[in-house]
């Protein structure tokens, strides 16, 4: 993977990477699943969501337990109609979220500006660069 570019909102820093090595969506479940085992890396829940399918009422998204296995993420992943898949949680204490954007095949690292997680690190460890 490689960086795209990188994002400075007011709050939030987000890097974006070109996916080489993610070539079908179960490489990207699989990828995701297996960050949760990066060390200091802790899981609140990882989302599902339907960008396509949104409506007045909200978004299309499904919330999965931290501890989901994988063969329960895949089946859930193949079950809905899925634009990005996140793992939202915290690297060292500080709050993150990794995501894959299906449609647009890129992954991305959100980080907060308040409380920033070491990103340089974070994307080493998820295999980005």
């Amino acid at each position: 993977m490689s960086l795209i570019q990188e994002k400075r909102t007011t709050t939030n820093i987000t890097r974006d990477y070109r996916s080489d090595s993610l070539g079908t969506n179960k490489d990207v479940v699989r990828w995701l699943s297996d960050a949760r085992n990066i060390t200091g890396l802790t899981t609140k829940y990882i989302e599902l969501c339907d960008l396509e399918e949104r409506s007045d009422e909200g978004s299309n998204s499904r919330q999965l337990e931290a501890e989901v296995c994988f063969d329960d993420l895949e089946k859930a992943f193949d079950n809905s109609s899925v634009d990005l898949i996140l793992l939202v949680g915290h690297y060292y204490n500080k709050p993150i979220v990794v995501g894959f954007d299906l449609v647009e095949r890129v992954a991305y690292i959100t980080i907060r500006k308040k409380s920033p997680a070491d990103i340089d690190d974070l994307e080493v460890q998820l295999k980005l660069v």
